[in-house]
């Protein structure tokens, strides 16, 4: 038998792997695919069929391994026996022949990374979560655990282990115990320079400075800033949330900060985005320093 869990989701990829080796008695064995030889290969698939039981081999990014990738086909249609392979690969390539022939013998599951059409499902999960561990919350701040962390369920796994040794949480115990995704600390400093709070800017920085790498700071402040004026500029009949993937709890604060800010400031503060954005990238311009000026410049006005 023969399974290849793939995607962008290694939360899942690893929660799969684990309901096929954990309650087996096989013995596990654990290959690097990039540096598989043909030979080797040849011993791992000897035995092979999609059906079957036996030992189990686990080879990672064997996709990766060009010359054994392309003689996969050749194993799996010679050999039969009581080998499993399990391979995990972050990432296939869909027009080789290798990847149409797993396909068909519908040996290859996928899994992938949430986005905002899966927060009804994302929300299942961790209320899910938080019930395993006994943890008293209410619907209301599952919702803002979910806001605050995330769709990585890395960290929203982290999240609830961390919150089980509290047992009875609030909104005030998340903000106390719970680190911010970087998305959600972002909309906080862009939402304080457009409301003028420049003081309030300068601190945020100077702790975003210490965990921040400035660039992909940038790129996540322009994101945000466009998606801002997306939503600003959204009639009743637009849908923001799907049309941009963008949280919908997000969106929601967005409607409510757009309320209070002038589109004029949004679409002023684009444009100093855009601009810095693109200093950065044409210059050597101290790039802590370019942020800092232009997050002044939006809480002018």
């Amino acid at each position: 038998m023969i399974t290849v869990l793939t995607g962008d989701n290694s939360f899942e990829i690893n929660r799969a792997l684990g309901e096929l080796t954990d309650n087996s008695n096989q013995l596990v064995e654990n290959y690097d695919g990039e540096t598989l030889t043909l030979e080797q290969a040849a011993d791992i698939f000897s035995g092979i069929s999609f059906f079957g039981d036996g030992r189990t081999v686990i080879i990672r990014s064997l996709s990766s391994n060009g010359l054994v990738w392309a003689k996969l086909t050749d194993f799996l249609n010679r050999h039969h026996g009581d080998t499993t392979v399990i391979l995990i690969e972050p990432k296939l390539d869909k027009r080789t022949s290798t990847y149409k022939e797993l396909k068909s013998a519908g040996a290859i599951r996928e899994f992938h990374q949430w986005t905002a059409r899966d927060d009804a499902a994302a929300l299942q999960w961790l209320a899910a979560r938080l019930a395993d561990e006994q943890i008293e919350i209410s619907s209301r701040d599952v919702r803002y655990l979910l806001e605050r962390v995330g769709r990585d369920q890395w960290a929203l796994a982290r999240a609830v282990e961390k919150l089980a040794l509290i047992g009875r949480v609030d909104q005030a115990v998340i903000d106390e115990q719970i680190e911010a995704s970087a998305d959600y600390n972002i909309f906080q400093l862009l939402e304080l320079a457009l409301l003028g709070k420049a003081q309030a800017v300068e601190e945020e920085l100077r702790s975003m400075r210490l965990s921040q790498d400035p660039f992909a700071l940038m790129a996540l402040i322009g994101s945000q800033v466009v998606q801002l004026l997306a939503v600003a500029s959204a009639t009743k009949s637009d849908h923001p949330a799907q049309d941009f993937s963008i949280h919908p709890y997000v969106v929601g604060k967005m409607e409510r900060l757009s309320r209070n800010v002038d589109s004029a400031v949004i679409r002023r503060a684009v444009r100093i985005i855009a601009d810095t954005d693109y200093r950065l990238k044409s210059s050597v311009d101290d790039p802590w320093l370019a942020i800092e000026l232009a997050l002044r410049k939006i809480s002018r006005k």
